[in-house]
């Protein structure tokens, strides 16, 4: 089962089926996949969709998938996913990923999910190491990912790419909350 994660900031639901709608609108927008990937066609959108909901009904997910809400109104805003096998394949290492249109950009929505979702790793699920990508574009990107603690690495395969790791012996719990409240803007 999926745990349901929830901070003062941001409710983090598993995907439901009600949330295609969400979903598809995200992955095949143009602006909000510019810093992130190519856009989807609806369609792949969809199977993307399905196979998301099939790997949050496995008794041991491969990749976790949840709706990103405002805690004061509990409207998902966004995607949060924890993909596991990182770099080496291993299950104890993963890929955290946010995907937020343009429409939550500059809320903090993704900085208070990403911590969240790395406490979750990092505690009750035993990860030893997360990753995060993105475009060498997408500098909003870049402050969040630095304020929670991931150090950027190299990919030699695709130096347009941003590649970002944090391991649990890096981690600091105690200190990300007050780094991420020097967010510039407030939630919306």
């Amino acid at each position: 089962m999926i745990a349901t994660l929830r901070n003062r900031h941001v409710l983090i639901a598993p995907l439901r089926s009600e949330d295609l709608p969400l979903y598809v609108s995200l992955y095949v927008d143009p602006d909000t996949m510019r810093h992130i990937g190519p856009t989807l066609t609806p369609a792949a959108a969809e199977a993307g969709f399905a196979a998301a909901m099939r790997s949050n009904a496995q008794t041991v997910p491969t990749t976790r998938t949840w709706t990103v809400a405002r805690a004061a109104d509990g409207v998902p805003r966004g995607l949060l996913a924890l993909m596991h096998s990182g770099p080496s394949g291993t299950r104890s290492e993963a890929e955290l990923g946010a995907l937020f249109g343009p429409a939550s950009h500059g809320g903090g929505h993704a900085g208070h999910a990403l911590l969240a979702a790395v406490g979750h790793a990092f505690t009750d699920l035993g990860m030893t190491t997360l990753y995060g990508r993105h475009r060498d574009t997408h500098r909003v990107a870049m402050q969040v990912v630095e304020k929670l603690g991931f150090t950027r690495v190299p990919d030699p395969a695709d130096p347009t790419t941003c590649v970002w790791r944090l391991a649990r012996s890096e981690w600091r719990p105690r200190d990300r909350p007050e780094r991420l409240q020097c967010a510039s803007e407030p939630l919306r």
